[in-house]
């Protein structure tokens, strides 16, 4: 009888995904015959990590080695999962049979993707995993602003009572007024979704937008101005 080689995972963590987190949240999800290896990318901490992702972004993958042991590692992988670790061309030429890379963000800039792809690899990513937080946040910041929460928090905290503000004369109500969304993704609908309560018309900029989905919120798709 023909035995079936066992599908090998490789997962590296991070300062933000530890690969102690990954190892606990993965393997009871793991099915009869998945192996789960992960080793941990030590990059000092969060403040080193944005250091190093910045470079991976703003020149390419191959700006930051990979960590110590991964190049070894990954030629017996079958899937690859990293979050912000660098998969650069030199690291998927050891990865003999590598036939996926997950990551476990949105952006996948941290992956050679042409190479990835020119060896047959397929790469997964993880759209809108923070949208919810983000379009949270984004209205957060709109309430604040409007309603000059932070200034007047500030003023109080030094002993003043302010009552006059910069936008006293426009009325800092959102009811009525016109918002507009750069960038009509899932971050840009669910900021829309979340403010039809406030009963606010709405602007879109982004040619990549569906009509469709505008129209089903009410959104009104235009140029932006250069």
């Amino acid at each position: 009888m023909q035995r079936h080689r066992q599908i090998r995972i490789l997962a590296v963590g991070d300062a933000l995904l530890t690969a102690e987190t990954l190892h606990e949240v993965v393997t009871p999800c793991l099915p009869t015959g998945v192996l789960l290896r992960t080793i941990q990318w030590e990059t000092c901490g969060c403040e080193e990590l944005q250091r190093l992702n910045h470079l991976v972004e703003t020149q390419s993958p191959a700006a930051v080695p990979p960590p110590p042991g991964l190049l070894e590692d990954v030629a017996e992988a079958d899937i690859l999962f990293v979050q912000f670790c660098p998969v650069s061309e030199d690291l998927l030429r050891a990865a003999r049979r590598l036939r996926a890379i997950v990551v476990g963000r949105s952006g996948v800039q941290n992956v050679d993707v042409a190479a990835a792809t020119a060896r047959g690899i397929a790469v997964l990513n993880t759209p809108g995993r923070n949208a919810e937080a983000v379009a949270e946040y984004t209205i957060g910041l709109l309430l604040c602003e409007a309603r000059n929460i932070a200034r007047a928090h500030a003023a109080l905290k030094q002993g003043c009572w302010r009552k006059d503000y910069a936008n006293d004369g426009t009325v800092p109500e959102l009811t009525g007024k016109t918002l507009g969304v750069v960038g009509f993704g899932q971050i840009g609908r669910l900021v829309v979704e979340r403010l039809q309560g406030f009963h606010m018309r709405f602007l879109a900029c982004d040619p990549y937008a569906k009509p469709q989905a505008a129209a089903r919120l009410g959104v009104r798709l235009v140029e932006l101005p250069v």
